[in-house]
């Protein structure tokens, strides 16, 4: 992610959401502006992260892996409930 230009993005907040962040900011020595483009490069961060972790299950689920029976279909729930 490239933090060295801006663009301008306008968010209108609910005044106590508004005054919460001031004060949160004000606390951490930092501005709304500097406060806010952290907390989204981390939630961005965190989006791109859970997306390849979704991936990376769901290719491990389509290779069988989890049946541990060579390869196997897994029992439907019917035949486990049959036991």
């Amino acid at each position: 992610m490239n933090t060295q230009t801006s663009t301008v993005i306008q968010v209108c907040l609910p005044a106590d959401l508004a005054k919460y962040i001031e004060r949160l900011a004000q606390e951490r020595n930092v501005s709304v502006d500097a406060l806010m483009a952290d907390m989204l490069v981390k939630l961005v961060r965190w989006e791109e992260e859970y997306k390849a972790a979704k991936e990376d299950y769901f290719s491990i689920l389509a290779q069988d892996i989890f049946a541990g029976n060579n390869s196997q279909p897994l029992e439907s729930r019917d035949e486990l409930h049959e036991r």
